[in-house]
This record gives C-alpha cells, structure tokens and sequence, in this order.
C-alpha cells in the first residue's frame, strides 16, 4: 500500500480487514506451535523455532507500520518532536547539550542514521523495532536461564512476546526502550553469579548499569530496587539453606 497522504486518526482503519486477520492469525498459529512443544518436552525438533520466528515477525511489521506509512509522528500522546530535535541535534553539532535527559536513546539514533545512512524521521520509527528484538533476545536468554525445563522456556516466549498493539510499541519512548533492557539485564545477573566466565559476564553487566541511567534515570530507580529485592532475597535464601544444612548436635548418651 502506498504511503499516507495525509493526517490519519487511527493506522490500524488504514489497512483492510484481512491484513490484520493475517497478523492476528500469524501471531496465534506461531503461539500454537510454541505452546505445543512446551508440552511435547521435544527439545529436539526445530519447528519451535518457525513458531516464534512468525511471532516475531508479525509483530515487527505492526511495530514498523508508522515508518511503511512515512508518519513523522506516530502519535499524538509522545515526545518525538523533542526527541527528533534531540538526534538533530547530535548529527548536526556532534554535541548532547545540556538538558538532554535520555542521551543513550538520541546517541544509538544518531550513529544508526550516520552509518545507514537514513533520515533522522525514519530512525525513530526504527527504534522500537531494534529495541523489541533486544528484548525477544534477553526474553529467550532468561527464560532458558531460569526455567527448569525447555517446555517452560518456549511458555514464557509463548506469551512473552505478544504485544499489546498500543502507542507504545511503535512510538519513540525512552521509558519503553529501558523496559525492553530488563530480561538481558537479569540474564546477566544471574549468569554472572553461575557462569564459569563469571568475569566476563561481570564486565558486560557493570557496563550496562552505568548506561542505564542515562537511557532513563526514572527506570533506573525501579531497576535499583528490584536488583536490592533480589540481592536481599538471594542472601536470606542463602542464610536459611545454611541453617537447614547445620548440624543440630550430637545425639544424646542418656
């Protein structure tokens, strides 16, 4: 379909019916094939991996409507302006300023226009696409780190990885962009504690924790806490397993 001519209230009515009967279906089937391996516990064949693939893909294409669409603006209720005038900014004068909160973001922006060549309206609609995979890749790296089985990783890609269609998803929000970090960053938390290559794993996670920040200071602060829960709990587990463990005594001679 060709590019909108104009202002268009919703993205989704631009589209006929039977695009998204497609999308919808691509999506369901992918998640059937997920679901149905989770419980054949057959880690062995290979078509888990068609099921996800599809998933991913289908939701990269709603995720990239605005940009098939040629949107500057892909919604009403976001910063893009702001953020465009950002990684112009950067490109133009190779300089951050000095009120630019989420710099991380309009830094990635500015070398992914610089290198590819593309225009700066067309990268934030890319973004988010960039950012969804990275987070389907630390989805699929946590899960098969914390679940006991492979059924229960390919559950977790099964409804992990449907989105909600919402602005979100396909608009250029720093917020979103850190909250798609969050599985890679617990990835390497726990690996970096049961990993024989604990030092390079450590590496990559300090490195991470300082950019955070700077891609939003807000869900930094979440992050924070949820890191000191985990540390605080990872102790008192450990605390309490040592206890049960303890010798109670020797028995009694009388």
């Amino acid at each position: 379909m060709p590019p909108a001519a104009g202002y268009e209230i919703s993205i989704y009515s631009a589209y006929p019916w039977y695009f998204w009967l497609f999308v919808c279906g691509s999506i369901a089937c992918g998640i059937y094939v997920l679901v149905h391996h989770a419980f054949m516990g057959e880690e062995k064949s290979k078509w888990w991996l068609a099921g996800l693939c599809a998933v991913i893909f289908a939701n990269l294409i709603v995720i990239l409507l605005p940009l098939f669409r040629g949107y500057l603006i892909a919604n009403g209720q976001g910063d893009d302006t702001g953020h465009l005038a950002n990684i112009r900014d950067i490109l133009l004068t190779g300089h951050l300023g000095t009120e630019n909160a989420y710099p991380i973001s309009h830094i990635l922006s500015s070398e992914l226009s610089f290198i590819c060549g593309l225009d700066a309206t067309s990268v934030i609609r890319i973004i988010p696409a960039v950012f969804y995979l990275a987070y389907m890749m630390g989805l699929y790296l946590l899960a098969r780190k914390v679940a006991q089985g492979f059924g229960q990783a390919l559950l977790v890609m099964a409804f992990g990885s449907v989105l909600l269609f919402l602005f979100f998803e396909f608009g250029f929000f720093p917020t979103h962009n850190f909250l798609c970090l969050v599985p890679l960053v617990l990835f390497l938390l726990l690996t970096k504690m049961t990993s024989t290559h604990r030092l390079e794993y450590a590496v990559v996670f300090v490195v991470l924790l300082i950019l955070l920040p700077f891609t939003h200071p807000y869900g930094s602060i979440l992050l924070a806490g949820t890191l000191l829960v985990f540390g605080v709990a990872t102790m008192t587990f450990r605390a309490l397993a040592r206890r049960a463990q303890a010798p109670t005594g020797a028995p009694s001679t009388h």
